[in-house]
C-alpha cells in the first residue's frame, strides 16, 4: 500500500472520529463539529494527493461511519462533509496554461459557487422529500422541534411560539448558510496548512479577485421576490434559499472591504488588524454583520464598487 493511500485512509478516518466524537457529545464535541471536513480538504487539496485522494478519504470515512453509527450516520457524513470536499477538491485542481505560459487556477468565485449550488440542491432535495407531507418540510420541522419540547416537558407562551414559529421559517436556509461557511473555513484553513509545509496543489487564492457571475444575482433577487410573494412553501423555500445565496455576496463583500483597506492602509499590520476586529464583530453581531457585508457584496456587483474602491493604478490591471 503507498503513502498516498495510507495518508488518504487516516484523513478519512480521522475525519470519521471527529464526526463521531460530536455525535456523541464529546467534551469539545462543538469544536469538533466545525473541524470535520479539515482532513479531507488536507487530503484533497495536497499536492501529493488531489481529488483522487479526497474521494477515497471521503470513501474510508463513510465506511467508518457505517460501523460507527449506521447507515444514517453514514449518510449523513457522506453527504455534509465527504461529497462536498470532494467536489471542492476536483474543482480546485483545474488549471490550463495561459499563452505567456504561466497557469491559470480555477477561480476563487467560481469553487464559491460550486458549492453554493450544492447546498442549493441539498436544500431542495429535503424540500421535495418532504413535498407530500403537511405542510411539507416546515411542518414537518414545526412537528419534529414540538415533539422535542413535549418530551422534555417544556411548555411555551403565545409569544414564545412565535418566535419558534419565525425561527422555523428560517431554519434550513440559516442551517445551509452555517454550513457553506464552515466549509469554505476548513478549505481556507487546509490550503494554509498546505501551503505553510509547501504541499499545496495550487496558490492560495486572493480574495480582491473573487466575483460571480451575473445571474446569481438574479437568482438572489427572484428567490427574495419569491419569499416575499410566495404561499406556503414557496414563500418558504424563497426565504431559506435567500440565506444560502447571501453567502458568496458576503465573501464579495469581504473583498471589497480588502481592497478598500489596501488603499487606504500604510502596510500590512493596519490590514491584519482590522481584519482582527471585523471577525470579532462578525461573531458578536452574527447574521446582521454577514447580511451588511453581503448587501456590500451586492452593491458590488450591481454598480462595480470594487473597481472605484482601488486604487488608480489597480483599476488599469
Amino acid at each position: 500500500m503507498s503513502r498516498a493511500v495510507i495518508f488518504a485512509l487516516g484523513c478519512g478516518l480521522l475525519s470519521a472520529v471527529l464526526y463521531a466524537s460530536a455525535l456523541v457529545g464529546a467534551a469539545g464535541s462543538l469544536l469538533l463539529v466545525f473541524l470535520v471536513q479539515l482532513p479531507l480538504f488536507v487530503c484533497g487539496l495536497s499536492k501529493e494527493e488531489g481529488w483522487i485522494g479526497a474521494a477515497l478519504a471521503g470513501a474510508a470515512g463513510t465506511a467508518a461511519m457505517v460501523l460507527a453509527g449506521g447507515p444514517w450516520a453514514a449518510g449523513n457524513f457522506a453527504l455534509a462533509e465527504a461529497v462536498p470536499a470532494i467536489l471542492l477538491s476536483q474543482r480546485a485542481g483545474l488549471r490550463r496554461p495561459r499563452p505567456d505560459g504561466s497557469v491559470e487556477w480555477y477561480p476563487a468565485g467560481g469553487l464559491i459557487l460550486w458549492l453554493t449550488l450544492y447546498a442549493l440542491a441539498v436544500l431542495g432535495g429535503f424540500m421535495l422529500l418532504y413535498l407530500a407531507a403537511e405542510g411539507g418540510l416546515e411542518g414537518e420541522l414545526r412537528r419534529g422541534l414540538a415533539a422535542l419540547l413535549a418530551s422534555l416537558e417544556l411548555s411555551i407562551s403565545p409569544e414564545g411560539q412565535a418566535v419558534v414559529d419565525a425561527f422555523v421559517a428560517i431554519m434550513p436556509g440559516l442551517a445551509g448558510a452555517t454550513w457553506l461557511l464552515i466549509t469554505l473555513g476548513n478549505a481556507t484553513l487546509a490550503q494554509a496548512l498546505l501551503q505553510r509545509f509547501r504541499r499545496n496543489l495550487r496558490p492560495g487564492p486572493e480574495l480582491a479577485s473573487i466575483a460571480f457571475p451575473a445571474w446569481l444575482g438574479l437568482l438572489l433577487g427572484a428567490s427574495a421576490l419569491l419569499a416575499l410573494l410566495g404561499p406556503g412553501s414557496l414563500g418558504f423555500a424563497g426565504r431559506n434559499f435567500c440565506f444560502v445565496l447571501t453567502i458568496p455576496y458576503f465573501f464579495s463583500g469581504l473583498a471589497c472591504i480588502h481592497v478598500a483597506l489596501t488603499r487606504w492602509q500604510s502596510g500590512p499590520r493596519p490590514v491584519v488588524l482590522i481584519y482582527i476586529a471585523l471577525a470579532l464583530v462578525v461573531i458578536i453581531l452574527s447574521w446582521l454583520a454577514v447580511m451588511a457585508i453581503a448587501a456590500v457584496g451586492v452593491l458590488d456587483q450591481l454598480c462595480g464598487l470594487r473597481r472605484r474602491l482601488a486604487r488608480p493604478e489597480d483599476r488599469l490591471k
